[in-house]
């Protein structure tokens, strides 16, 4: 189970992309409520995170 700290990353990261007006990205396309909520909590084998997979586009915004 991911960490509390990564689960509100997720979250904000997902809010602030969603708000992005001018923001077209593909992460913005693909990246639902429905695939947040599902994936948030979850960690692989490795240890990884939706956070790591998203990160890059989350931060590319800005």
């Amino acid at each position: 189970m991911a960490a509390a700290d990564v689960v509100a990353q997720i979250e904000q990261g997902y809010k602030k992309l969603q708000e992005a007006s001018d923001c077209h990205s593909l992460l913005k396309k693909h990246l639902s409520k429905e695939v947040v909520d599902e994936l948030k909590n979850k960690k692989t084998k490795l240890g990884a995170t939706l956070l790591d997979v998203i990160q890059s586009g989350r931060l590319s915004m800005f």
